[in-house]
């Protein structure tokens, strides 16, 4: 008989993907696209690339931790609504 015991691992795996999967495969897609806005832009280049990985640390952390707390301003509460 197969052992039909769960671990965390198996629990945390869902058949159906969730809202936090959706954001995080968006994310990673924009991040994709400033890296190849950054090719043909060298005058803005560093800065899209920055804007990348942003995207892909936000996409990181909203799949390890979908309802964690964020204590930096969000862009725009700075006074400046672009990501850096």
């Amino acid at each position: 008989m197969k052992d039909e015991t769960k671990t965390d691992a198996d629990m945390t795996k869902r058949e159906t993907p969730c809202n936090a999967d959706l954001a995080a495969k968006v994310l990673r897609d924009v991040a994709a696209h400033y890296r190849a806005m950054a090719e043909e832009n060298l005058e803005v280049q560093e800065r899209l690339l920055q804007n990348a990985e942003v995207c892909e640390d936000v996409a990181r952390m909203v799949e390890e931790d979908p309802l964690g707390t964020f204590t930096e301003p969000m862009p725009g509460e700075d006074g400046d609504d672009t990501l850096h």
